[in-house]
């Protein structure tokens, strides 16, 4: 399968103060273009990266249910991490093989390789 992929990000502010920016990533000729649901348990979750990612936007929201738990991503196990919103969507830059994400408790998230 061939997919490419073409990642842009738009920003809009309105009120007080005005925007309208929409960044562009570069075009991905390999992407692996795989939308996953994500089973989370509690604790450290190893998360494999598709072979040519080079990004991935994780959507917080399933079948119209909100994630609650509380969310860390980190590079691996030992690492401190940093958090995540529960449910704003985070997009991510990919480098590695795999990343981790802790959850507080079992919840599922959808992840979008590009």
């Amino acid at each position: 399968m061939s997919v490419t992929a073409n990642v842009n990000v738009s920003l809009s502010w309105s009120g007080d103060v005005v925007l309208g920016q929409t960044f562009n990533d570069p075009t991905n000729p390999s992407s692996p273009g795989q939308e996953q649901v994500l089973s989370l348990s509690s604790g450290n979750n190893t998360v494999s990266v598709p072979t040519g990612a080079q990004s991935v936007l994780l959507v917080k929201t399933v079948n119209g249910v909100t994630n609650t738990a509380t969310l860390t991503f980190k590079g691996v196990n030992g690492d401190t991490g940093y958090a995540l919103s529960p449910t704003v969507a985070d997009k991510l830059s990919v480098g590695g093989s795999s990343f981790v994400i802790n959850a507080s408790a079992a919840t599922t998230i959808r992840a979008f390789w590009s």
